[in-house]
């Protein structure tokens, strides 16, 4: 009677250290697929954040544009080698000048009035969102094109009709 006990005990304690160790996967294989999933979500995220900055922008700077929509006010310039919008506005009677522009790799800010002792310098302006680069070209009269690309390589564009072009405020 006592060897059919060591029998019984011995096949006992074989299926608890498979029960275990089958548990054991189980947690490593849950934890496996979190820290997937979790990277997974990271990047996601990352991506999404990027587009945004991006949708962002070109609508911050179309909303800028549109503001000062007026004629003679917009204009697609190049000053140092940087291309720029530069978008006129009179405040109070006196004449200000918002330029948006790409500089180290970032898209920047700059307003100012313009009197005689005025010389655009990149480095004062106001850094908005890391971008890859930008262009702003005018394929013809009343058409503004801009292209933003993102760090990761991706490039937006939007086209915008101003009615400046037509002498309309």
């Amino acid at each position: 009677m006592s060897s059919r006990r060591t029998r019984a005990s011995g096949g006992s304690g074989m299926s608890g250290l498979f029960t275990f160790a089958l548990i054991g996967l189980f947690a490593i294989l849950s934890l496996l697929v979190a820290v997937i999933g979790v990277r997974a979500y990271q990047s996601v995220i990352e991506i999404n954040g990027h587009n945004n900055d991006t949708r962002a922008s070109l609508s911050y700077i179309s909303n800028k544009v549109r503001t000062g929509d007026e004629a003679g006010a917009i204009r697609i310039e190049e000053k140092d080698g940087i291309p720029m919008v530069s978008i006129e506005q009179v405040v109070e009677d006196e004449l200000f000048v918002t330029q948006i522009y790409f500089f180290e790799n970032a898209l920047w800010e700059q307003s100012s009035t313009l009197d005689d002792e005025y010389e655009f310098d990149p480095e004062y302006g106001e850094y908005l969102v890391d971008i890859g680069a930008f262009e702003v070209t005018q394929p013809r009269d009343g058409l503004i094109a801009m292209s933003i690309t993102t760090l990761d390589g991706t490039t937006h564009t939007m086209h915008m009709a101003v009615r400046s072009a037509q002498g309309g405020s």
